[in-house]
């Protein structure tokens, strides 16, 4: 669909791959990873969105018969994807890494995936929850190891992230407000001005939480 006007989407004539169980997938890089059922795993070319097309259909040698959602994720310099496989469990295999694809450290390098481990579950595996997506990863010193969704512009380096985080050379924090009275305040009880006019919500109550309380974990 072309959605350059969110409000007025188009079907693009020839842009469509045929699959037998098309059902939950995960975008990555130039991929479309779709998990499509007794068939397993479709891997997608989506280089030219206009124009995907299937590259293969993966089920590790039969192993995958009922796959309803998939996953990906990376570890350092390896590509894995998390396969909900319905009466299977779950499943997981390595897409890239050093070891099966030389062409790792490159922006999209071709999938060569490989079954690594299963979990059986209880129930069918139907769903994988969603991870934090980051277009770009980087270590702590801000040195990029994987792309994901985009190409654009070098990840920060480290002095440049420090600006977001520290204020005169020391980490930058922030105190909790609350409502008393019917005015925002600080935990010192000064009363804040913001810039624009603040509206309480109707009967929102001050709530202070004790020094003990903010240490405890949650359901505890």
């Amino acid at each position: 669909m072309d959605l350059t006007e969110p409000t007025k989407p188009k079907l693009i004539p020839g842009a469509f791959v045929p699959l037998k169980n098309a059902q939950r997938f995960y975008l990555a890089r130039t991929y479309a990873y779709v998990a499509d059922g007794a068939d397993g795993l479709a891997f997608i070319d989506i280089s030219n969105p206009e124009k995907p097309k299937l590259e293969r259909l993966y089920n590790a040698d039969g192993k995958l018969t009922d796959t309803r959602a998939v996953q990906i994720g990376s570890v350092n310099a390896s590509e894995f994807a998390l396969v909900a496989d319905g009466v299977n469990g779950l499943r997981v295999i390595q897409l890239i890494s050093p070891e099966n694809v030389p062409e790792h450290m490159g922006f999209s390098p071709k999938p060569n995936p490989k079954l690594i481990a299963t979990f059986p579950t209880k129930s069918p595996a139907v769903a994988i929850s969603r991870g934090l997506d980051r277009d770009r990863v980087v270590d702590e010193s801000g040195n990029q190891t994987v792309v994901f969704g985009r190409r654009g512009s070098r990840p920060f380096h480290l002095d440049e992230m420090e600006k977001f985080y520290e204020r005169d050379g020391a980490l930058y924090t922030v105190e909790n407000v609350f409502m008393r009275d019917g005015r925002l305040v600080d935990t010192s009880g000064a009363e804040l001005k913001p810039t624009a006019e603040f509206q309480p919500a109707e009967n929102e109550t001050e709530t202070l939480p004790s020094d003990n309380e903010r240490l405890m974990r949650r359901g505890q």
